[in-house]
């Protein structure tokens, strides 16, 4: 590896994270526009919902495929397609005006590159917030820093896409020009971003006894991060969608900044303080989520608009919680070889977590049960679950802990009388 010039090596991770701030912009600005493409061109619940969910075929694959694509090409060569991938999604998207089957593609397209971006550009981010390239180690720097480029670009993306959109003369066309200029600035710098090595292949052994305790500790919260986004972005504002009227593009707009708001500012002061009370930080994450899910069950009589923008923001802190401290746990517990799988594995089950709108709908329209008990039952199915495989991590922790500390006990010479 060719060492960087000091001042070089202090900004080294900007590019990276510029790219990363690009395809997420991309990923959530379609999330206000919702409203507006069911009003305009007169779609159905179905098919506004499929187009939600229509990135999911362009992220699954990426997610999984990344971690062996950079093995085997080095991050630059991956994500410096990601960028490009992305325009080509706000390109479809706007053509979708007149052409709208083109919207399915855009949305594939925008999936693609945002899964890209979120798994070789987290290890390209470790790797350049680290020596050589970074001053001082700092365990935990490169994830906390691919969370905040994402959460920034996933919030601002949104607000700027609704604000536009709501008053712009082609609502569904100009907005995504601003997401076009973005990814050119962003492919521009992450082009002359430094390469690093690619992390070298898993071998054929198991992994190690404390990676699957790390897994058992990480892997049942992440469905959540995106979880308690679902619940901000659309369980809750459906049920006061009736009191917002024509404002419901610009409301949205501001629901979503205001939810990855709270998770910027929480990664912010993660930054400063890590697991505080010696408390994991997805731990506190994973208990703010189900406190608000709680909460919000209480009060689902007295819903308002305001109301929903404070538990939005609520939410979005405990998104900031999980995600940061899922990611740090991954970089701190898993070797070099695994680490691009295991980032892998956490956005593909925090994705899921998309999921819980359509489950607690379905829940809905098929047992009659309403909203407020239903979250309720998934707050307990999650609290027992997460609670379980804590403990199950800890035995499984010990368990490997126990041969090493018996192999050190008997390698310590006995002093001759």
């Amino acid at each position: 590896m060719v060492y960087p010039a000091p001042e070089r090596g202090a900004t080294a991770w900007t590019g990276v994270a510029a790219a990363m701030f690009a395809v997420a912009w991309g990923g959530n600005a379609f999330t206000p526009l919702l409203g507006l493409y069911r009003d305009t061109f007169g779609f159905g619940e179905l098919a506004v919902n499929t187009l939600l969910s229509a990135y999911v075929v362009g992220i699954s694959p990426a997610l999984f495929a990344a971690g062996h694509l950079v093995v085997r090409f080095g991050p630059k060569r991956v994500l410096i397609t990601a960028p490009v991938l992305s325009m080509l999604g706000s390109l479809l998207l706007a053509a979708g005006h007149w052409v709208h089957p083109l919207l399915y593609a855009g949305r594939a397209a925008i999936g693609l590159a945002l899964g890209l971006g979120m798994v070789v550009g987290g290890v390209w981010l470790t790797a350049l917030s680290s020596p050589p390239w970074h001053p001082v180690a700092r365990t935990g720097l490169g994830a906390r820093r691919a969370a905040m480029s994402l959460t920034a670009g996933f919030g601002l993306g949104a607000g700027a896409m609704g604000a536009v959109a709501q008053w712009s003369p082609l609502p569904t066309v100009l907005p995504y020009s601003m997401h076009l200029v973005l990814s050119v600035i962003a492919l521009l710098m992450v082009a002359r971003s430094p390469d690093v090595e690619p992390p070298p292949p898993a071998s054929g052994r198991a992994a190690p006894p404390d990676t699957g305790a790390v897994h058992l500790r990480v892997l049942p919260v992440a469905p959540w991060v995106f979880g308690s986004l679902g619940l901000a972005y659309a369980i809750l504002p459906q049920l006061v969608q009736d009191r917002i009227g024509s404002l419901i593009t610009v409301y949205s707009a501001v629901l979503c900044l205001i939810s990855l708001g709270g998770g910027f500012i929480t990664q912010r002061l993660l930054a400063r303080l890590r697991d505080p009370a010696g408390v994991p930080s997805a731990l506190i994450g994973f208990a703010l989520f189900v406190t608000t899910v709680c909460v919000a069950a209480g009060l689902m009589g007295m819903l308002s608009p305001w109301l929903v923008l404070v538990l939005a923001g609520v939410l979005g802190s405990s998104y900031g919680f999980m995600i940061a401290g899922c990611l740090q746990e991954i970089e701190y517990g898993v070797p070099p070889e695994r680490l691009a799988r295991s980032v892998s594995l956490v956005w593909a089950l925090s994705y899921a977590g998309f999921a819980l709108p359509t489950a607690v709908s379905l829940l809905h329209r098929a047992t009659g049960l309403g909203h407020a008990r239903i979250l309720l039952g998934t707050a307990a199915a999650a609290t027992l679950t997460v609670a379980a495989t804590r403990l199950l991590a800890r035995r499984t922790s010990r368990a490997a802990a126990a041969p090493v500390a018996t192999a050190r006990s008997e390698a310590v010479p006995v002093r001759p009388e």
